[in-house]
């Protein structure tokens, strides 16, 4: 309590995730009290000092969105599952979309930006070295050049066959992929 005390009066705030431990020390107080496991005594202290019952989860995400953002900027890829804590957040936002509890207002943020909401992980891969070989090539690679012509030559098949999918013609599309050889 009394770290916790100290830190909000230079702070003038709750400590957020992943900042300190005093977080996970200020989460179990909320779940003790929401439990009916803290004392009055406790609850009255914690009350005396500003403590925020309730957490700033716009804030929350607002800070992950930023943090995602950065990532891409950086790695010119969303975070993948694999790729820790930020990967999984990005899960869960595709997930919350999918289930339609995510808000509007964020998921048009997130489409501003040109979130990818529907990966198959390989498939996004293949996509980041084809952004990445026009890039450093100024050009397209051909069919039998390497294992991204050959990607490439799936791609216009699969379109021409009619199994593409939206989405992934969307992302082609938005890089000037040539549909034709000719």
């Amino acid at each position: 309590f009394e770290e916790l005390k100290a830190f909000m009066a230079v702070e003038h705030r709750c400590p957020k995730r992943g900042e300190n431990k005093l977080n996970i020390w200020c989460n179990t107080q909320r779940q003790a009290r929401k439990k009916g496991l803290l004392s009055e005594e406790r609850t009255r202290l914690l009350d005396s000092i500003g403590f925020r019952w309730e957490q700033d989860l716009d804030s929350l995400w607002t800070e992950n969105w930023q943090q995602v953002l950065a990532y891409y900027r950086k790695h010119e890829h969303w975070p993948k599952s694999q790729e820790g804590r930020l990967g999984a957040w990005c899960n869960t936002q595709r997930r919350s979309r999918k289930q339609g509890v995510l808000s509007l207002v964020r998921i048009r943020q997130m489409d501003v930006e040109g979130f990818t909401w529907t990966v198959d992980e390989k498939w996004q891969e293949n996509y980041e070295m084809l952004k990445r070989f026009y890039t450093e090539n100024q050009r397209w690679p051909t069919a039998r050049e390497n294992k991204l012509g050959s990607w490439c030559f799936v791609q216009r098949r699969s379109m021409k066959k009619g199994e593409l999918s939206p989405e992934r013609r969307e992302l082609l599309d938005r890089i000037g992929f040539p549909w034709s050889l000719k």
